[in-house]
């Protein structure tokens, strides 16, 4: 009966100094946490060797907790400790993505000054904004990659390798820094009227960024961390690639609809005005040559063709012919030019002076007259598609 007794009072002394332990290391590790949030910050602005200073604290306190649920029966602090560890590098990839946001929105916002300057340095500028991006990202990882050094007694265990692979690296910097570059493309439509080139230059970059990047740093981080794509029964889930790259593709075509879109509008509103002010269709004098408001028409296309040419070039010679194949619906002729030209009773028609622009664009405007045109259709990512799109949202105003 007494040893019964003093069995049962040492187990309510155990359960009573493991009660009061674990009050003191969640305090402990409250102030720790706060502590290590803002060391964090201030260690990823400062060279490497502060950094591995910061990382074997990091250690020093993993292994103590460690120590702690040694000296104590029935406790383990490491379950605590590594969650704490989880915390701080979720929240290094946090200030990683953090940067390359401010890198990437900065870059774009300079390129819009740039590709004004200096039209023809478009694929240097490109290139540029690529690089910072992929130099960024690779920054972020690897100094996420400091945590998972063997020397450190956290990063053998295995779960937190796993989690720290998959949830933070993989998809909290790699995935989510490609989903902000598609969010921030669809921001740049909602946010309403900006350098409208920025809308072109974007819908480029997402076209380079699809066609190699998202394979490349997805397929990077999954060989250095030994992620396995077909692992089914993993308790985190991987975001597609697939889906990454469609997005990509769709979120450039909203920005190429949307810069058409603007500037075919802005061009209708110019030629209305044109129409409306100079009431050309009642004129019984047949005009010579462009007047003041058509000459401004075709200066802006002329100015808008160089910009685009530099961004989105036509490889094909014929493409502005190709781009204009009239469907079966189409062939119908609304009317047909007499073998002799145009005439008046004034006098032959002088035809429009189209000499700034591509003869075959000027060419395909003229058939805007003479074919049933579809106006409104699926834009392609070259300047004779693109250009031509505008034209034709810019000519309805004539068909009102």
């Amino acid at each position: 009966m007494i040893y019964r007794l003093t069995e049962d009072s040492r187990q309510e002394s155990q359960e009573a100094l493991k009660t009061f332990a674990q009050g003191l290391i969640d305090e402990f590790l409250v102030v720790m946490e706060s502590r290590l949030t803002t060391e964090v910050k201030e260690v990823t602005q400062q060279e490497a060797e502060f950094r591995e200073t910061f990382l074997k604290a990091l250690d020093r306190l993993y292994r103590r907790l460690m120590a702690m649920g040694t000296l104590m029966p029935n406790t383990d602090f490491t379950t605590l400790g590594m969650t704490l560890i989880s915390k701080i590098t979720k929240l290094d990839a946090e200030l990683s993505l953090s940067r390359i946001k401010q890198c990437y929105e900065k870059s774009v916002k300079e390129s819009g000054f740039e590709l004004r300057s200096h039209p023809g340095s478009s694929q240097e500028i490109l290139g540029s904004i690529l690089a910072t991006l992929v130099g960024q990202m690779k920054s972020g990882l690897n100094k996420l990659q400091d945590y998972t050094h063997s020397d450190y007694h956290f990063s053998q265990n295995s779960e937190f390798r796993q989690k720290m692979a998959i949830v933070t690296v993989r998809e909290g910097l790699v995935v989510e820094s490609f989903k902000y570059l598609i969010n921030f493309g669809n921001k740049l439509m909602e946010n309403g009227p900006c350098d409208s080139l920025i809308w072109l230059l974007v819908a480029k970059l997402y076209l380079d960024i699809e066609m190699g990047t998202v394979a490349y740093m997805v397929n990077s981080v999954e060989a250095d961390y030994d992620i396995k794509r077909e692992k089914k029964n993993t308790q985190w889930s991987l975001t597609n690639v697939t889906e990454i790259i469609s997005s990509f593709n769709s979120t450039a075509k909203k920005l190429v609809e949307e810069f058409v879109s603007s500037q075919g509008n802005q061009l209708a509103e110019l030629m209305k005005d044109a129409i409306l002010n100079q009431d050309l269709i009642s004129s019984g004098k047949e005009p010579i040559g462009p007047q003041l408001q058509m000459r401004k028409v075709i200066e802006i296309l002329t100015l808008m063709e160089k910009y685009i040419d530099f961004i989105f070039p036509d490889t094909d010679p014929l493409a502005y012919i190709k781009s204009e194949k009239s469907s079966d619906s189409s062939k119908r002729s609304y009317s047909t030019l007499p073998s002799g030209g145009l005439t008046s009773k004034t006098g032959p028609l002088q035809r429009p002076n189209w000499s700034n622009l591509d003869p075959n664009m000027s060419s395909n405007i003229q058939k805007l007259f003479s074919e049933k045109v579809e106006i409104f259709g699926e834009v392609g990512f070259q300047k004779s598609a693109i250009l031509m799109s505008i034209v034709k949202i810019g000519l309805r105003v004539s068909l009102l």
